[in-house]
């Protein structure tokens, strides 16, 4: 039966940031139940395990038969640390005293006048830096508090923050994050930090199983089937002028239905994950055709076979483009999209994924929610592997400028195709151990990776040979 969890607030009122840190730790992580989370005073008499939530304390040490303790060397046996919070709330804990060094085995609340009401059963603390009492937003992220610093991970605060950097299409950098210059990006962070703090008292975390969980994008869905015949001509006749003849033709055949388009690798993906017993989700870039945005036409009936084809063995979701993402009614303009593949599945659409793994939080999370998406699968960095979030499984997402939780799951994507190759530069044998580093961290919490491919990177064409059989060994981790 899993633990049940009370959170004390020790100074100042119960915050949204609170409840959703709490909710983080305890629930999504950690797999206990959250029962409440409460102020000091309400915490007295509840059902469940209390974790006292607060700042460092000054206390006095009194040995319980009356002697004064000058030092802590000078005294063996039982002693009472009395201690008085900001509020009011005194708590006193039993500690016994060898060789001066006190160890803790019981701790009461008194009623504010400094006396405790004895050490009944031990009660569990976490030190608390303030960051959650408030509003306020850093881009330094807090070492000492286990749920404040989950906080800052989580809602992206360093994204959040006034001037954060970002590259030309808008993207904040994994070079630029805490995470990278503290050396913790290739691991769950917020996870291990959170465990290291339940193991110090003696609680273990529910055990949860590894997953992998295959995704791929589709940017353009074929390379030259299904174009139509002034895209198809413009094509082979730059073709020509490029004196690349046997491109020109190969792709007016394809175009003809003589040969297999080189991007219609859904069959070979499709067999991947079935012979390792997983089940992908492909999202479908159906944007109008821009400067970024360069897929088939939504309405192409070759699109429209290729989308069909591929949900009946996998789930699919939407991919918004760019212009959607930087729209100024950008939930209007996502909805949209969303909208359009619906009319192509004939079912309701609820996971996205922005192209180019474009975030602006809270901004595009509030956008997704008022779109009608339910969970996001952008959350990963472009020029970096690892953990985004410091988190490896999905989380919640909170909105900073309401400081309310939202109603839509972040999904971590762990390592990009694009990523290794073209960012890290990483040949196809580095990028496979690179990839089973992140499954093992991952592993080890009980947690998942999300790994993004492309259909085209499949095809061993444009740039990509030598990774058509990386994806393989990658699924198999």
């Amino acid at each position: 039966m899993a633990r049940r969890i009370i959170l004390a607030v020790v100074d100042g009122p119960v915050t949204p940031r609170h409840r959703y840190a709490a909710e983080l730790c305890f629930e999504t992580i950690c797999g206990f139940e959250l029962v409440d989370v409460v102020t000091a005073q309400e915490a007295e008499g509840r059902e469940g395990e209390v974790v006292w939530y607060g700042r460092e304390f000054e206390f006095e040490i009194e040995v319980e038969v009356g002697v004064e303790v000058e030092s802590e060397s000078e005294v063996e046996g039982e002693v009472e640390i009395e201690i008085e919070s900001e509020i009011g709330v005194g708590v006193g804990v039993g500690v016994e005293v060898v060789g001066g060094v006190g160890v803790g085995d019981g701790v009461g609340v008194g009623d504010g006048d400094g006396v405790a009401d004895g050490g009944g059963g031990r009660r569990v603390w976490m030190e608390a830096c303030g960051l959650l009492s408030g509003r306020e937003r850093t881009a330094v992220p807090p070492e000492r508090d286990v749920l404040a610093f989950a906080f800052f991970c989580a809602t992206r605060m360093e994204e959040a923050v006034e001037g954060a950097p970002r590259d030309a299409m808008g993207r904040f950098q994994a070079a630029d994050s805490a995470a990278a210059r503290g050396g913790w990006l290739e691991r769950p962070e917020v996870e291990l930090r959170m465990r290291a703090w339940t193991r110090s008292w003696g609680w273990e975390v529910e055990p949860r199983e590894f997953r992998l969980v295959p995704t791929v994008d589709v940017d353009s869905a074929l390379a030259f089937r299904g174009k139509g015949v002034l895209r198809t001509g413009a094509a082979c006749a730059r073709e020509l002028v490029r004196g690349r003849v046997g491109e020109a033709v190969r792709r007016a055949a394809v175009a003809a239905g003589w040969g297999e388009d080189p991007f219609d690798t859904y069959g070979e993906l499709e067999r991947l994950h079935a012979e390792a017993g997983l089940r992908a989700r492909y999202f479908f870039l159906l944007a109008d055709r821009g400067p970024h945005d360069r897929g088939m036409d939504w309405r192409r009936p070759a699109l429209r076979e290729v989308v069909r084809r591929v949900a009946e063995t996998a789930e699919v979701g939407i991919h918004p483009g760019v212009r959607a993402h930087d729209a100024a009614d950008a939930a209007v303009a996502i909805g949209r999209e969303r909208e359009r593949l619906e009319e192509v599945l004939g079912v309701k659409v609820e996971h996205a994924r922005f192209h180019y793994l474009l975030q602006r939080p809270p901004a595009t999370w509030r956008a997704c929610v008022e779109a009608g998406i339910r969970h996001d699968h952008s959350m990963g960095f472009a020029d970096r592997v690892g953990f985004r979030t410091g988190c490896a499984r999905p989380i919640r997402a909170y909105d900073l400028d309401k400081e309310a939780p939202l109603n839509l799951w972040l999904h971590p994507v762990v390592a990009m195709d694009a990523t290794l190759r073209r960012y890290m530069g990483l040949a196809p044998g580095e990028a496979v151990e690179r990839v089973r580093a992140l499954a093992a961290e991952a592993r080890a919490v009980g947690g998942e990776v999300e790994l993004l491919w492309h259909n085209e990177t499949s095809s061993g064409e444009a740039g990509w040979e030598g990774w058509r059989e990386v994806y393989g060994r990658m699924v198999g981790v």
